[in-house]
């Protein structure tokens, strides 16, 4: 870890909610969690989302919509 970038030698583990229990939970900037039942639309479970603050909410990592 340096003051730019983060190296991992595994992969990272997120914590893990459906999305009601995301959305009742304020996030921060920098914030990334995986959301258990996503699947909707043909998207799959366990899609990823970030706290967006443009919004402030927790938004899909692949096109930004609310979870």
């Amino acid at each position: 870890i340096n003051s730019s970038a983060a190296a991992f030698t595994v992969p990272v583990q997120f914590p893990v909610k459906t999305a009601a229990q995301w959305n009742a939970i304020t996030g921060v900037m920098g914030q990334q969690v995986c959301v258990s039942d996503s699947a909707a639309g043909g998207n799959p479970n366990g899609m990823m989302a970030f706290w967006d603050t443009t919004h402030t909410r927790w938004s899909y990592v692949h096109d930004n919509s609310a979870v």
